[in-house]
């Protein structure tokens, strides 16, 4: 079976699992589209390191709703970051 052209989905991105999981991913070769809400549940900081590892800029990290492309990786990785539904209901009331 070939992995090029597959695409993964992976939520957490930023969390160390779901960085951990796209670097791995890349380098048998899939597609990775990753996505997180960038929470302060921990360090931001530390999430946003992991995402410029991922060739993700951190200043358009931070910016919901935008596909993102890495600057390493190419078309294999892109990013998203979308708010969580705890956000938006907090923000909506």
């Amino acid at each position: 079976m070939t992995r090029d052209n597959k695409n993964i989905l992976i939520t957490g991105a930023a969390g160390f699992i779901g960085y951990s999981l796209c670097k791995s991913l890349i380098d048998y070769n899939f597609n990775i589209i990753g996505i997180d809400n960038i929470n302060d549940f921990y360090d931001v900081n530390l999430k946003l390191d992991r995402l410029k590892d991922l060739g993700i800029d951190k200043s358009d990290a931070i910016k919901e709703n935008i596909i993102l492309t890495s600057s390493i990786f190419g078309e294999k990785l892109k990013f998203l970051k979308k708010p969580s539904e705890n956000a938006i209901t907090q923000s909506g009331s």
